[in-house]
């Protein structure tokens, strides 16, 4: 029993030892990724070094998903259950005013969202995943999705070329950089926590007139 106890207790620390090789790895890619922004709908630098990346590892990719997605699929003996982790790739039409070696190099692009760091992040997942691979009891699909900050998303694309099937998909989940809380800490909260963009389309129509005459127009 004591064995079993000291096992529980010595993972966390295997886990946190293994994701520490990882760091100077993915803050070296999240970088390169920030100096290179691409906007949504132009994901091709971004999405070709994610499925690179998913390929060393020797995961089954797929890419060009609803766009530029990219899903990567890790399976095992015992996969009854499929978990989505999902991150976003775009950048947006914004100017970098930082002075930093990994500035944007792209006029008007910037990652000032953090989906650089969002890649990074579920890269180093990935890799992680797959070096504990032997204690998953279920399959793991990692979801790259383009064009989130463009309405409306690319998330809805991916899903009707079938992202989330072939193994369906039992649950996803997904973060966000936030720079007010303390580092190295996680924030959770029920419901909606974070906000998101929409086009529409106003129509405004009227009739014209003499401006000497305005009552015989229609002003909407």
């Amino acid at each position: 029993m004591k064995q079993k106890k000291d096992l529980r207790i010595s993972r966390p620390h295997r886990f946190l030892q293994e994701a520490g090789k990882l760091l100077s790895q993915m803050r070296e890619i999240r970088r390169d990724l920030h100096k290179n922004p691409e906007l949504g709908t132009q994901e091709d630098r971004t999405s070709r070094i994610v499925a690179d990346y998913l390929k060393q590892l020797g995961l089954d990719v797929r890419t060009g998903i609803g766009g530029h997605g990219v899903v990567a699929m890790l399976s095992t003996m015992e996969a009854e259950k499929c978990v989505a982790l999902r991150a976003d790739m775009d950048a947006l039409p914004m100017q970098e005013k930082n002075v930093l070696p990994y500035a944007s190099v792209r006029p008007g692009v910037a990652h000032c969202c953090g989906h650089d760091g969002h890649t990074a992040i579920l890269l180093g997942t990935a890799s992680l995943l797959c070096r504990f691979s032997d204690l998953l009891r279920g399959s793991v699909k990692l979801v790259f999705q383009p064009s989130e900050d463009k309405a409306p998303g690319g998330a809805l694309s991916m899903i009707a070329e079938g992202a989330l099937k072939n193994p369906d998909v039992d649950g996803i989940f997904s973060l966000h950089l936030n720079p007010n809380l303390p580092e190295g800490t996680v924030g959770i909260k029920s419901g909606f926590c974070t906000i998101s963009s929409a086009e529409f389309i106003l129509r405004m129509i009227g009739k014209g007139c003499h401006v000497a005459s305005p009552h015989e127009g229609v002003d909407p």
